[in-house]
């Protein structure tokens, strides 16, 4: 009983901050123009719950997280905060590695201010499920629990398998600074337990699905991301909403025009790479795109919401339903903003980081790990395509970071002051 109540005033700041943070997501809740996508996962769920393991167009990681919240119909608005709520206890865990207390507080500030991110976790069908399980993947790998980190490394994967790259370096860094603490034969497991998560993933969707494919969905998605026109949607469209119309956005007609990469069973894959092949100048800028959509930008990709399609004809982009409503509008310019203070705080950090590599000093876990996911995600991206939805959770991740790297540079100014004097 005593402990519990000595630990309950530790409690009260990380409830009072996840209670504004919803706060903020109850607020823009009352501007949304489309309804919670998160229901879309309810017949997955069930599906689930009753064995019936017939579809592997998508994970099942956030199809998992809705199951307790079945009862939560028809928008499961429940579950979308629950979710919301325990991501930001999270972040506000992590971001106690922040050690200097003014710097901690805007690095906190960071999570509600995100207007792209709130909006995202209400309405995206699976970003908040993705939020949740990368804020805790993290939080336990700072805290260096393999077995945990492990698991709940699984789920995020499961959730969005662009993290399997990230996830499998992390483990293996992870491992290894136990290299000392254990036989090497036990920590060469370790090291590759994630590839053995991931090799017992394959054979198990081989063995119920018929594919060793991770989703399904991979084959229309990588076809859209090397399509002959993929170079004019992003930044600026919505690239599965352009891509609609025309002959060269049939994957089928793609594949039976010219000949080729026979190899490949599945027709989409072989297309993509038809066009890759008949398209190299497109393709070139594509990725160059890809590269610019990732790491540069301050507007949100892509940056009008609406609908922008592709003419029949392949001469022209028909616009539609522009949404160019002021809630947007201005939720997109405090993102615009928002983005540009975080590129200016990136500079700052690379700069930090090129000091610390230069004078050989040894990273901190805090120090390496919230960076990769960030820096990892841009393989998946530059393989298929680059959106913020999918990069806006990992760039939170590097909030922290920024301010463990701004208080660094100012001990440093402030020693070489002193010397200097």
């Amino acid at each position: 009983m005593r402990n519990t109540v000595q630990q309950f005033p530790k409690i009260v700041p990380r409830l009072i901050y996840a209670l504004g943070c919803i706060i903020v997501a109850l607020i823009a809740s009352q501007f949304l123009d489309i309804p919670p996508l998160i229901r879309n996962w309810e017949d997955k769920s069930w599906s689930i719950l009753h064995l019936n393991l017939s579809d592997n167009y998508y994970p099942p990681g956030a199809a998992l997280a809705l199951i307790p919240f079945l009862w939560a119909t028809p928008y499961f608005w429940t579950a979308l905060y629950f979710y919301y709520a325990l991501s930001a206890i999270i972040y506000f865990e992590i971001c106690k590695y922040v050690t200097n207390r003014k710097f901690r507080i805007a690095a906190l500030m960071a999570f509600p201010t995100n207007t792209y991110l709130t909006w995202l976790c209400l309405t995206s069908a699976d970003l908040v499920i993705e939020l949740f399980f990368l804020l805790l993947f993290t939080l336990f790998v700072l805290r260096k629990n393999f077995n945990l980190a492990l698991l709940i490394g699984f789920f995020l994967c499961f959730t969005r398998p662009a993290y399997w790259v990230v996830f499998i370096l992390i483990i293996f860094l992870l491992a290894r600074e136990k290299k000392e603490k254990e036989s090497k034969s036990r920590n060469l497991l370790r090291q590759g337990a994630a590839i053995w998560v991931l090799l017992a993933v394959l054979v198990f969707n081989r063995i119920i699905f018929g594919s060793i494919s991770l989703a399904t969905s991979s084959s229309d998605t990588i076809f859209y991301s090397h399509q002959k026109y993929h170079y004019l949607t992003l930044p600026k469209f919505d690239m599965d909403v352009v891509l609609n119309n025309g002959p060269s956005t049939d994957a089928s007609l793609v594949d039976l025009e010219s000949d080729g990469f026979q190899i490949l069973n599945d027709y989409k894959i072989r297309a993509a790479f038809k066009s890759i092949r008949d398209n190299p100048q497109r393709f070139l800028y594509a990725q160059v795109q890809k590269i610019d959509s990732y790491f540069f930008p301050i507007q949100k990709i892509p940056n009008l919401p609406g609908q922008y399609e592709l003419a029949k004809d392949e001469k022209s982009i028909l616009i539609g339903e522009e949404r160019l409503t002021w809630s947007l509008a201005i939720g997109h310019l405090i993102f615009a903003i928002y983005r540009a203070v975080w590129m200016l705080l990136m500079a700052s950090t690379i700069v930090w980081l090129g000091l610390s590599i230069f004078s050989k000093r040894q990273l901190s876990s805090s120090e390496k790990y919230l960076l990769l996911p960030y820096l990892a995600g841009i393989v998946p991206g530059f393989l298929f395509y680059v959106e913020t939805r999918f990069k806006i959770c990992s760039e939170l991740l590097v909030i922290p970071l920024h301010f463990i790297a701004l208080s660094s540079l100012r001990d440093l100014v402030r020693s070489n002051r002193l010397n200097s004097k």
